[in-house]
C-alpha cells in the first residue's frame, strides 16, 4: 500500500467534526428508504401485484429456469404464481404485525 492510498483511506475513515459517526449512523437508521418495515411492505406489495400480472401474460419468471409458460407447464406455472402471491401476503402480514406491535407499546 502506498502512502497516497493510505492517506486517502485515512481521510475516508475520519468522522466529520460536527456530529461524528453517531449522527451519521442515526440519520441512516432513521432514513425512510432504509427502514426494514417499509422495504418489507414494498416487496410484499410488489409480489402480490406480480401474481395477477403473470396470470394475465401467461408466463411467470422463475429463479433458475427463466420463464415458465402456462400452456406448456401448467402445474409449475400455477405453483409459481401461488408462491408469488403467498410470499407477498406473508410479507404484508409481517408488516402489519410489526405495525401493531410498535403501536401497542
Amino acid at each position: 500500500m502506498t502512502a497516497d492510498s493510505a492517506y486517502s483511506l485515512e481521510a475516508l475513515m475520519v468522522p466529520d467534526t460536527q456530529g461524528g459517526w453517531g449522527e451519521i449512523l442515526s440519520r441512516a437508521r432513521d432514513s425512510a428508504l432504509l427502514r426494514s418495515e417499509g422495504v418489507v411492505l414494498f416487496v410484499g406489495l410488489l409480489l402480490v401485484c406480480l401474481a395477477p400480472l403473470w396470470i394475465w401474460i401467461g408466463k411467470v419468471r422463475t429463479r433458475y429456469d427463466g420463464w415458465v409458460y402456462r400452456a406448456q407447464e401448467s402445474k409449475e406455472f400455477w405453483l409459481n404464481v401461488v408462491m408469488y402471491f403467498l410470499s407477498g401476503m406473508a410479507l404484508i402480514s409481517y408488516f402489519a404485525y410489526k405495525l401493531c406491535i410498535a403501536n401497542a407499546d
